[in-house]
């Protein structure tokens, strides 16, 4: 038979039972006859009742419940694996600048005092989601079918790709976002408000009540002036100008002065005598110290 094709043996057991003699002188025709009507009476269709589904439906799940179980097993196993592997965490210290490439060819620019953390193996699902506290320029990789996410305090950024300056530090009460280009949708997770935002827009969120300050800036590169260590600002109250040098630098600084005109100009960050210089040499002030940390301006 195993050197036989299946066209032989079929030929073969065609013969055998056209033409062979099968020897049936001791059977009885009654035999036979009730052998027939057994035969007829389990081919007949016989009428559906619950009973047959209940049994249909152990068949089923005599052979469907183990198949589950154990690709529920290889599941949980699989997912385990993923949970053990740690979460990459980038974080940058006072003065400290960094740029990050993630897996999907996002990068992105960290201020310093910044932290950002992501799962590599997220990116390999198509779930582009990451964790963000400081401040970062963003450019995101186009990718419609899997959009790019950043969670942070308060709020979640969605991207289809795009680039943007984005302010979220958890100490803050306010967070900051200037788009350059491209398309951006903030939620705020307080109030469930969204928005989609436009290039050359600025919205600042109220991490508190969820309220969003939009306006427009055709300056609005301005905010990414940081990674070359400067502060941009045009037509500001003087006090503002202080309280960003206060933050940057973290020092005091007292204006014993009662009106001055807006400031505009450039300040640098990674220097606190030239920024106090240039403001001294703007208004024809005089600025004297305590100590390292607390300044009055006369």
């Amino acid at each position: 038979m195993n050197q036989s094709s299946d066209e032989q043996l079929g030929e073969a057991m065609q013969q055998e039972w056209m033409h062979d003699l099968i020897p049936d002188a001791h059977i009885s025709d009654e035999d036979i006859h009730r052998v027939h009507r057994q035969v007829l009476g389990r081919i007949q269709p016989r009428k559906f009742t619950t009973r047959h589904l209940l049994r249909y439906m152990q068949i089923a799940a005599t052979f469907v419940l183990p198949i589950c179980m154990v690709a529920l097993f290889f599941t949980y196993r699989e997912n385990r694996q993923l949970a053990s592997i740690p979460m990459t965490e980038i974080t940058t210290q006072q003065d400290e600048q960094v740029s990050v490439t993630l897996p999907d060819g996002t990068v992105v620019a960290m201020n310093s005092m910044s932290k950002l953390k992501y799962a590599p193996q997220d990116f390999g699902n198509g779930k582009r989601k990451v964790y963000f506290d400081g401040e970062g320029h963003y450019q995101v990789t186009k990718d419609k079918k899997h959009p790019f996410t950043i969670h942070a305090q308060g709020m979640e950024v969605q991207v289809l790709g795009t680039e943007f300056n984005f302010i979220n530090r958890e100490k803050d009460s306010k967070a900051e976002i200037a788009l350059l280009n491209g398309s951006v949708k903030l939620t705020s997770l307080v109030s469930g408000e969204s928005y989609k935002m436009n290039p050359k827009e600025i919205v600042i969120i109220d991490k508190k009540t969820g309220n969003m300050d939009i306006h427009r800036s055709e300056n609005v590169s301005d905010a990414t002036a940081w990674q070359q260590k400067q502060m941009i600002f045009r037509n500001m109250p003087l006090s503002e100008v202080l309280a960003s040098i206060e933050k940057r630098y973290k020092v005091d600084i007292r204006l014993e002065v009662q009106e001055t005109e807006h400031f505009t100009g450039t300040l640098p960050t990674n220097n606190l005598n030239e920024a106090l210089n240039i403001i001294k040499l703007t208004y024809g002030f005089r600025i004297t110290s305590q100590d390292l940390n607390h300044f009055v301006i006369r």
